[in-house]
């Protein structure tokens, strides 16, 4: 009986190959397409994550380029707004010597208008450009060089020369540094 049980399983078998043959092309081309289509979509998605992630990069190196040119521009014209204050600071301080010897008294002298007015100019300039620039150091620097140049009398005028001197030279090193390190 075993190998009755066996013919007759082979025989069923046979029937349903001869039964399923002609769909096996069929349904393996079926399952192929699926895995083609599925695999296209991965595809896709893939490519979809590289160029949304190459888009956000070229964004950010715009942003960093126009952010690196802004930069630059401002220092720039802090740079050469802090040499104007300095010529303006330069003639007052003349100015006031002109005083001293014909009044004997430091810091009465009333400037000219317009120098005053361009020399206030500048201040507000250079606040604005300070507030600006990315560097804490720069602004400390240009801070303190604004602070020095007050004086009360003809010895710490003196003395505020040589340190606004020195001040300014440091900022404006500092501002070379800045500049060269964006080009």
């Amino acid at each position: 009986m075993a190998l009755q049980d066996v013919l007759t399983a082979l025989q069923v078998a046979q029937q349903t190959a001869q039964q399923i043959g002609p769909w096996l092309p069929v349904a393996t081309f079926i399952i192929g397409q699926l895995f083609a289509i599925v695999l296209e979509w991965l595809r896709g998605i893939a490519a979809a994550r590289r160029e949304r992630t190459a888009r956000d990069q070229v964004r950010k190196e715009a942003v960093e380029d126009r952010r690196a040119e802004f930069q630059r521009q401002t220092l720039v014209e802090l740079q050469e707004t802090l040499l104007q204050f300095m010529r303006a600071t330069a003639q007052m301080r003349f100015a006031d010597e002109r005083s001293l010897k014909e009044t004997g008294k430091w810091g009465q002298t009333l400037f000219d208008e317009e120098l005053s007015e361009h020399e206030r100019q500048l201040r507000v300039r250079i606040n604005v450009l300070t507030q600006r620039a990315l560097d804490d150091n720069l602004r400390d620097l240009v801070g303190a060089y604004s602070v020095v140049l007050k004086a009360r009398d003809k010895r710490g005028a003196d003395l505020a020369d040589v340190a606004a001197t020195e001040v300014f030279q440091q900022a404006n090193d500092r501002l070379g540094e800045l500049l060269r390190a964006l080009y």
